[in-house]
């Protein structure tokens, strides 16, 4: 009974690894995006601070 519980524990570790590697894989492509946005936007929004 014992190695069924332990099966099915690697089981689990094994689905969470096929989950979040693709998922970090695919994050650490847009988050550089994202901040090379948030980047852009307080540039403008510092440029329409500085005009007023």
């Amino acid at each position: 009974m014992l190695e069924f519980a332990e099966l099915g524990q690697n089981q689990g570790e094994i689905e969470k690894k096929e989950v979040f590697t693709p998922l970090a894989e695919h994050l650490s492509e847009i988050l550089p995006r994202v901040g090379a946005l948030g980047d852009a936007v307080d540039d403008q929004v510092s440029k329409i601070s500085i005009a007023r």
